[in-house]
């Protein structure tokens, strides 16, 4: 009886086993050659990171911060490694579903090329929150899983868990010193190495801004509220009272702006304008459509910062930046104009303070001396009639108020006097 050819020998077995023994003798002699192979730093011209750390974890062949084929670099302290690359990148691995539907929604609702490194930064990148006690500030990090939102930016405290849980035994947990990572953002130079910008999520602009691409102006497209059926965030004013953006095409209608592009005079800030166009917008656009969903409220940074979520560093990048964006758009008068009362933080110091003489007491000179009046200001209006208003000037000998001077208000939108008589209502 003939022997069958397929079923087989035992000198096969031997061989099949002595490969498969030779096979892991091999991978285990890789995985010491690895461990003994010196860190790589990251390649990315002008990165401080010697010794790079993966954010990213996916895959149980993480590099962490050993060795690894190459980093790839999102920001100068945040870089993920080739291991966590291959997961999300090769087709038989388990990543590549989770990659691929990120990438579906990406290509249909957005203006850039859904590339990988883009979803590390919108997915994988891990949330930075700023402590709220008075004494302390200070920047912790969350995981990427956190339930980051505005409620807990505005009550975290250190030694919360990422559900903003206060956790067992942190009694001291203020006094444990800052990562490192958060001074990188520090640098001028910042945005011109972020590789990938990580865009906002749940923003008040995302209602005034539909009709854009959200990457275009600086918001997720991956943030599932964009798409939601959303209320017009100024039906609650007089029809064109408030109008923080100019639609695309128009001419710039005065004190708003066009959503996705910089204006001419916003060079003002040009480590932010210039070098991340892209995160200027997000921000500027931010201010702006918080001002226009409560003209009656002063603006402040901490209600700006607690709007402001997004993930990695670049949120605390952007929480810096937020006084002096937010002192240009005020002094500009893009925002915080009108009768309100300026916050008790903004007056000017008693040892810096000068008195300050107004001449004229028309709608520019009382205006100015309200306004340096509530910032603790001495002032002193001098007028040459023997009346106030300048142009202004009503008469009641005809029982009814009538104007004798300017008494039409050219243009309701935006109109300065229009938002006081706004704010004059209940």
């Amino acid at each position: 009886m003939a022997a069958d050819k397929s079923a087989p020998t035992t000198e096969g077995k031997r061989s099949a086993r002595g490969k498969k023994r030779s096979s892991k003798l091999l991978d285990d002699k890789d995985d010491d050659d690895d461990s003994k192979r010196p860190r790589r730093a990251c390649e990315r011209s002008l990165c401080p990171a010697k010794v790079p750390i993966c954010f990213a974890g996916a895959t149980d062949r993480c590099a962490g911060s050993s060795w690894t084929s190459r980093w790839y670099h999102i920001s100068p302290g945040e870089h993920f490694c080739n291991e966590c690359f291959d997961h999300y990148y090769r087709v038989h691995k388990d990543g590549y579903t989770t990659f691929s539907d990120w990438k579906r929604v990406w290509s249909t609702h957005g203006k850039n090329e859904p590339k990988l490194m883009l979803f590390f930064a919108d997915q994988m990148l891990p949330y930075w929150v700023q402590c709220t006690a008075k004494d302390c500030k200070k920047w912790r990090q969350l995981s990427k899983d956190a339930k980051f939102d505005t409620e807990l930016v505005q009550r975290f405290k250190c030694g919360m868990s990422s559900s903003g849980v206060k956790k067992e035994n942190q009694t001291g947990a203020c006094q444990v010193s800052q990562d490192a990572r958060v001074d990188l953002p520090m640098n001028r130079r910042w945005y011109s190495q972020v590789t990938s910008a990580p865009y906002l999520w749940n923003s008040p602009s995302a209602t005034f801004l539909t009709g854009y691409y959200p990457d275009g102006v600086g918001l997720s497209v991956s943030d599932p509220s964009i798409r939601g059926v959303q209320e017009d965030p100024l039906a609650k004013y007089p029809k064109g009272l408030i109008q923080p953006f100019t639609n695309d095409g128009e001419s710039r209608s005065a004190l708003s702006f066009h959503p996705d592009f910089i204006e001419t005079e916003e060079n003002y800030l040009p480590h932010l304008s210039l070098d991340n166009p892209t995160l200027y917008l997000a921000l500027r656009n931010l201010i702006m459509s918080l001002w226009a969903g409560n003209i009656k409220e002063w603006l402040t940074v901490e209600k700006c910062s607690y709007n402001l979520l997004c993930r990695g560093l670049t949120r605390i990048r952007m929480v810096e930046d937020l006084p002096l964006l937010l002192q240009y758009l005020t002094c500009n008068g893009f925002i915080n104009s009108g009768l309100l009362t300026i916050p008790s933080s903004l007056h000017i110091s008693s040892d810096i303070q000068k008195d300050v003489i107004i001449i004229g007491g028309g709608i520019s000179g009382l205006s100015a001396a309200r306004y340096l009046h509530d910032m603790g200001v001495k002032v002193k209006v001098l007028e040459g009639r023997d009346r106030l208003g300048g142009r202004i000037f009503d008469t009641h000998q005809l029982v009814d108020c009538v104007g004798q001077g300017a008494q039409l208000l050219i243009g309701q939108t935006n109109n300065p006097i229009s938002i006081i008589a706004y704010q004059l209502t209940r």
